[in-house]
């Protein structure tokens, strides 16, 4: 139940509060309006004519069967609070709670990112080993290629050295002509071995093998005519002529 407020202090009594009141029919707290009494002799309230022996003790019934509207409210706006604060704690529960997922997943994005960073320098480092790899077989092949072009070379330069041979003494006379070609195959084939064994790399390798090889077919075109004469001189000691 909501009681009176004191004229003197303007603050609510309390039911256990002892309550003194006027001859003209005001209610003041006990100490507020002895106060007030000791420096004025007329009621706060209403400036009726008032003294310390005219006040009298008030002894209030109060009837607690129904309560009023305003503590209803009250009780009402208490539990309200109450609840607010449990919800305002659990939100805070669930705010520390997402407040630890965060820190955890930033430290496992973290991780992520460290993860793919080292992927991505070993898959540079695959292909850079790729690149190498088939730069090796390349070389690998290219140096196959060229000793192969070499022996190759070398067994043709030993065939045409052969018939130089051959047809020097087939010609008897004129196997003085063979002479320059013998001299000529002999020079290419010291030249074919020499770079055989040279420390050049294999595309200087294979340029100057091109080039010896271009020299090798002028060499052999050359030797065209002669080995038409040894045929022709092969033919004519096969039918008996003699010159």
């Amino acid at each position: 139940m909501l009681l009176p407020a004191c004229s003197v202090c303007h603050e609510n009594m309390k039911q256990w509060e002892t309550i003194l009141s006027t001859t003209c029919g005001h209610l003041f707290h006990s100490n507020c309006i002895h106060k007030w009494l000791n420096s004025s002799t007329t009621c706060p309230q209403c400036r009726h004519d008032c003294d310390k022996t005219s006040i009298i003790r008030v002894h209030l019934t109060f009837n607690y069967e129904g309560e009023p509207e305003a503590v209803s409210k009250l009780k009402q706006a208490i539990s309200e609070i109450d609840k607010s604060k449990r919800e305002l704690k659990l939100i805070k529960t669930k705010c520390k709670m997402l407040k630890r997922d965060a820190e955890k997943q930033s430290k496992a994005s973290k991780m992520l990112r460290e993860e793919s960073n080292m992927y991505e320098k070993k898959i540079i480092e695959i292909k850079n080993n790729k690149s190498r790899n088939e730069m090796l077989a390349r070389y690998t092949d290219a140096k196959t290629w060229n000793q192969s072009l070499i022996e190759d070379v070398l067994r043709i330069i030993e065939k045409l050295s052969d018939v130089i041979t051959e047809c020097g003494r087939a010609n008897g006379s004129h196997g003085g002509a063979m002479g320059p070609h013998r001299i000529a195959v002999a020079n290419f084939k010291t030249n074919i071995k020499t770079l055989s064994r040279s420390n050049l790399n294999i595309g200087t390798k294979v340029k100057i093998g091109q080039s010896m090889t271009k020299n090798l077919r002028i060499v052999i075109e050359s030797f065209r005519g002669l080995l038409k004469a040894y045929v022709t001189r092969r033919k004519q000691i096969a039918a008996g002529v003699f010159i």
